[in-house]
């Protein structure tokens, strides 16, 4: 008796997302899964959304094909990463006095490990673009405190 599979809408949605960007990358699965490391078969699984990925999977996606991890979970956001350039250094110094340690962790991992850089950027952009009317009250309120701790 062959046991009934349960399936999950969101790894077929994922599934049929990754294939969607194989093929607009042009390059047929059994290279793909290739240059991914990994067998045609299981690649083969994860595009139907019958295998989940796990973390050397889809840190190869980003490593080797610069592929927007936010995408391929949500939907939103372009398919691949853009180029990310280091501002130019304005000479402004934060002090982080409250929670030390977990802003340096974060730092850390932040210039150590793409993914999560690219995931908090990602956060950062939809936070302000979610918040703008929040984000705009605040700025106004300081430059009015900055205006009166000049006069």
């Amino acid at each position: 008796m062959k046991k009934a599979i349960i399936e999950n809408p969101e790894l077929i949605a994922f599934g049929r997302r990754l294939k969607d960007i194989r093929r607009k990358l042009d390059i047929p699965q059994k290279d793909f899964a290739e240059k991914l490391e990994m067998s045609g078969s299981f690649l083969s699984e994860v595009e139907k959304g019958k295998a989940k990925p796990g973390y050397e999977f889809l840190k190869s996606l980003i490593l080797k094909f610069n592929i927007n991890l936010i995408y391929l979970f949500t939907g939103e956001g372009p398919l691949f990463l853009g180029e990310i350039t280091e501002p130019e250094p304005t000479g402004l110094r934060i002090e982080i006095t409250d929670n030390k340690e977990i802003f340096e962790e974060m730092f850390w991992y932040f210039t150590h490990v793409p993914a999560v850089k690219y995931s908090v950027l990602e956060y950062f952009k939809k936070y302000l673009f979610d918040h703008k009317e929040m984000i705009d009250y605040e700025l106004k309120k300081l430059k009015l405190k900055d205006k009166e701790f000049q006069e």
